[in-house]
């Protein structure tokens, strides 16, 4: 087969699950009420802070490349039908 050949509800199924998926991350951003662990506490709290800063910067890189799938499919589906239009007035005869 020459060129290519994109299932657009596969890349629809794809760009809702990283959304789904960072909306479901974001749900859980707050950190955690710090544990009693004695002279220990202050720095599980800097990593439990830390932690919930990295989760933020998955649930913003999941909502940027959904949005570049989402972006995607919507230009392959103008470029296929454009492709498709053009060919239509083509005789093979």
């Amino acid at each position: 087969m020459n060129g290519f050949d994109v299932d657009r509800a596969v890349l629809e199924a794809v760009a809702s699950t990283l959304h789904g998926a960072g909306a479901d991350l974001e749900s859980m951003a707050d950190p955690p009420p710090a544990p009693e662990v004695g002279a220990c506490t202050a720095a599980v709290s800097a990593v439990l802070a830390l932690l919930t800063e990295s989760i933020g910067g998955v649930v913003e890189g999941l909502g940027v490349v959904g949005g570049a799938v989402a972006d995607s499919n919507v230009i392959y589906g103008e470029i296929d039908a454009n492709a498709r239009t053009a060919f239509d007035g083509l005789s093979l005869g």
